[in-house]
């Protein structure tokens, strides 16, 4: 991958979770406390689904 969309990738999931969080937060009420321990292990896992695991189902040339 080229450097300047990892480095998309890297800041674009985090701010469009927290944006999602935006939205749920409004329908649940959130507390403090709770958003990111929910905006934490959301980023982890996305992380891990989009360069580990899309990546390793793809050829490599």
């Amino acid at each position: 991958m080229k450097v300047a969309v990892v480095l998309l990738k890297i800041i674009g999931i985090p701010v469009y979770l927290y944006l999602v969080m935006l939205l749920l937060d409004q329908i649940f009420d959130f507390e403090a406390a709770e958003k990111p321990a929910l905006l934490i292990p959301a980023t982890l896992v996305t992380y891990l689904d989009v360069f580990f695991f899309r990546r390793k189902g793809r050829k490599q040339d």
